[in-house]
């Protein structure tokens, strides 16, 4: 690809993560053979020091830690994203938090009341944090709409707790037609609580980013989109920059964006 490649932003300022203290609840979604990965990590960095290394930021650009991070994953320990962390220059250390809720998930979380119990401890250990900015991402949260009893209703609930208690909330949620589909209306049913979930949780977010393959498929340098759009709050400090990326992981991770 000839394409020049372009810089990751979300807002008008050129900014990904805003160190402002209007809350921001953003929401990403993806589908089949569009990882998230890279994406969670740039936000990592982004909310860690304020750098990205996909827009070539050196870590001589890095002052102190300007946020507390907390990576929250359903789906994966804290071992699969190390390697990438380190090679972002993301420091394990001094401000990031990872807390693993895929290792015994539902020994953990297998009811409601579990799971309110569980945010109220993640509640109480953001508020010990010392910086004034706290930015949660959560990974694959939706896992608990088709493994246990919970319902749309209740998961919204504890997110909505979670965003109060940080500055900025992402959550990273897959978003397969599969999943969402619904072929019967019953409302025990995982596609009719997904449905549920997906609809309302646009209904509150600020941001919107969706990861897609091409809809030809996978091209030799192109794995698929990015399309970066307003929520359906508005975002009064900023205004979000409306706009859509080609991205190519190639295979040793390494992630180039260019606008489309």
């Amino acid at each position: 690809m000839t394409t020049q490649k372009q810089d990751l932003t979300f807002f008008h300022d050129n900014s990904i993560i805003p160190q402002l203290n209007e809350r921001l609840l953003g929401v990403v979604t993806h589908t089949q053979g569009t990882s998230p990965s890279w994406l969670i990590n740039s936000l990592v960095e982004n909310a860690l020091y304020g750098t990205c290394h996909l827009n070539h930021d050196q870590p001589s650009r890095r002052s102190n830690v300007v946020a507390d991070t907390v990576l929250i994953s359903f789906l994966h320990n804290e071992k699969f994203f190390e390697k990438d962390l380190r090679k972002a220059g993301v420091e394990t250390g001094e401000g990031f938090h990872f807390i693993d809720l895929f290792s015994d998930l539902f020994s953990k979380i297998s009811s409601p009341a579990s799971l309110e119990k569980t945010v109220e401890g993640i509640v109480t250990q953001i508020k010990s944090f010392k910086r004034n900015h706290k930015v949660l991402i959560i990974e694959g949260i939706e896992v608990l709409l088709a493994a246990t009893p919970i319902n749309a209703t209740q998961l919204l609930d504890q997110i909505a707790v979670l965003c109060r208690a940080s500055t900025s909330l992402f959550i990273i949620t897959a978003a397969d037609p599969e999943l969402y589909t619904l072929k019967v209306a019953n409302e025990k049913l995982p596609e009719f609580k997904m449905n549920e979930f997906l609809n309302r949780l646009a209904h509150m977010s600020k941001l919107n980013i969706a990861l897609r393959p091409l809809d030809t498929g996978r091209a030799k340098d192109v794995t698929g989109t990015l399309t970066i759009s307003r929520g359906a709050i508005p975002f009064k400090s900023l205004q979000v920059t409306e706009k859509e990326y080609l991205f190519l992981v190639s295979r040793d991770q390494t992630t180039k964006l260019f606008f489309r």
